[in-house]
Order: C-alpha cells, then sequence, then structure tokens
C-alpha cells in the first residue's frame, strides 16, 4: 500500500499525464466537429442538424481562450513547466466542455425523433456524433490502462470506492432506462391511449441490464489498470535503487 507521500506524488503524477492526453484530444475532438460539420454543410441539411458541432466549437474555443487569459499565458510561446501544465489543463476542461455539450446535445433531437416526424428522417444524422465521441473515448481508455490512471489507491478506499461507484451506476442504470424510454416514444409505458405498469418493469430490466454490464466492465478494467499502476511503481523504484547504486 502506497504512503502518503507517495500516494499524493502518484495521483499528482497522474493528473499531469491525463491532462497532457486529454489536453492534445481538444485538438482532435475539434477537428472531428469541423470535418462533421462540413459534411453536414456539404449534403445541404437543415441547420438544425448541425447546430451542436457550431455550439460545440464555439463553447469550447471560447473557454479555452478565456480561462488562457486569466491565466495570462495566452501569448506566451515558450512555457516553463508549471505554465505547460496550467495549459494541459485548461486543453483537458475545453475538451470537457465539448465532449459534455455533445453527450447532453444528442439526447434532446433523439428524444425528439420519437415525437415529430419531421426529425425522424435525420434519425442516423443526429447518432453520427458517436464518430466524434468515440475516438476520444478511446484513446482515453486505452491510456488509462496503459498508464495504470484508474486505480483505488487502497484496499479501504476500494471497499468505499466500489460502495460509491455501484450507487452512481445505479442512478445511471435508471437514467439509461428512462432515456431508451423515451427515446422509443414511451411505447412500453403507454400506447393504446392507456398506461401499462409493465413499462415500468422494461425500463428497470433494461436499466439493469446495461448497470450490471458497466460496474463488472468498469470493475475489470481498473483492476487491469491498477496491474500496471503497480508495474510503472515497481519500474519506477528499480530505476531509483540503480541511480542509488550508481
Amino acid at each position: 500500500m502506497l504512503g502518503k507521500n507517495q500516494k499524493r506524488e502518484t495521483d499528482e503524477r497522474i493528473e499531469k499525464e491525463t491532462n497532457g492526453t486529454a489536453g492534445k484530444l481538444f485538438y482532435v475532438m475539434s477537428v472531428l466537429l469541423i470535418v462533421s460539420l462540413i459534411v453536414k454543410l456539404c449534403y445541404q441539411l437543415p441547420v438544425y442538424v448541425y447546430a451542436l458541432e457550431i455550439v460545440g466549437l464555439v463553447a469550447g474555443v471560447l473557454f479555452f481562450l478565456i480561462r488562457e487569459m486569466q491565466y495570462g499565458i495566452l501569448f506566451v510561446k515558450e512555457k516553463d513547466e508549471a505554465l505547460k501544465e496550467i495549459h494541459n489543463a485548461t486543453l483537458t476542461k475545453s475538451m470537457m466542455v465539448q465532449f459534455w455539450i455533445l453527450i447532453v446535445g444528442e439526447c434532446i433531437p433523439l428524444m425528439l425523433c420519437a415525437y415529430m416526424e419531421a426529425l425522424q428522417s435525420y434519425f442516423w444524422w443526429f447518432t453520427s456524433y458517436i464518430l466524434v465521441l468515440l475516438p476520444v473515448c478511446l484513446v482515453i481508455l486505452v491510456s488509462s490502462l496503459k498508464k495504470g490512471w484508474m486505480t483505488w489507491g487502497s484496499k479501504k478506499q476500494e471497499q468505499t470506492g466500489k460502495k460509491n461507484f455501484a450507487g452512481r451506476v445505479a442512478i445511471g442504470a435508471l437514467v439509461y432506462g428512462v432515456l431508451m424510454e423515451a427515446f422509443s416514444g414511451f411505447e412500453h409505458l403507454y400506447h393504446d391511449g392507456l398506461f401499462h405498469m409493465e413499462g415500468i418493469l422494461w425500463i428497470v430490466g433494461l436499466g439493469a441490464f446495461w448497470g450490471i454490464l458497466f460496474y463488472f466492465a468498469m470493475l475489470a478494467l481498473i483492476t487491469i489498470s491498477e496491474k500496471q499502476a503497480n508495474k510503472r511503481l515497481q519500474d519506477a523504484e528499480g530505476e531509483e535503487q540503480d541511480v542509488e547504486a550508481l
């Protein structure tokens, strides 16, 4: 188990590394949004089909510019280590602004497709945001596993973390079930002019299925990540011993 100083150093290392990787993904996501915007413009689609690209780009860039100006580093070309950390952290937060705009923004038109016939012909265009989100998610996932970023920290924290994580997954599973039902126009809950109680069972069952799979999949990924983190720690300690021996 890591000591307090080691844990703090590990947390700081993980934060620096994640910001370094996620910060670069701001540029990747911005480019993918621009490509998506150009494709939709070429097909002469209605503005509401590509409005999310515009909102995501403008919000992400504005957030980045404002934060950089607040720190006074927007026009600093030669940044020292401390300024680079601030810069990477700003890029990461800008990427997360774009990420959550796409996640939340995509749900709205997909839900409306179940009630508005005018939107139904553009359903697959609305789902195309997965092509922007998926590469970013895959890079973060692979990097997290390879570099051991996902860890509990200690046995005590693992027990508490699993309980808290299970609670969040339960809430997320319920939200997932409700959203999936909403996307279908609540066809299992309300149809033929009548309310059907079995629709609630459908929502809970669908949510539970997703939640159980997600929970155990994440536990497996964290286990893999922790093994990699321990290996990196052992390698670092070995290098320090070699240096001291010299």
